[in-house]
């Protein structure tokens, strides 16, 4: 009878460490380069969809972000490219992504006042 509470009691705590592995979050990695010259892009954001879990690409166009299994779509943005939704894939750790120019430039003016005296 203790042999049999023993074996069940092993099969409880195996059982509930494998539940417990795969709810960790696990870190993914990737690249962010552009289309059209294949240079890697820095400061694009990298975000969880429906999550404030975000990080931004570093000047080698790459990112480290560490996410849960429940996430599940990777959004990469960034001004003057097209957004790009990624799924995530639960075995998949690497992402490298191409992003397309969205045709439209951000301009920034500065205006200069001379005062009279």
């Amino acid at each position: 009878m203790k042999r049999f509470f023993f074996s069940l009691l092993i099969l409880f705590v195996a059982g509930h460490s494998n539940t417990t592995f795969a709810q960790t979050a696990k870190k993914i990695q990737g690249k962010v380069i552009t289309f059209e010259e294949s240079f890697p892009l820095e400061g694009v954001s990298v975000s969880v969809k429906g999550s404030k879990n975000a990080t931004g690409t570093q000047t080698d166009g790459t990112f480290n972000l560490e996410i849960k299994p429940s996430d599940s779509i990777l959004v990469f943005s960034q001004s003057g490219y097209e957004t790009q939704e990624v799924k995530i894939s639960p075995l998949q750790t690497e992402y490298n992504i191409v992003l397309k120019s969205s045709g439209t430039i951000a301009v920034q003016r500065s205006v200069s006042i001379k005062m009279k005296r």
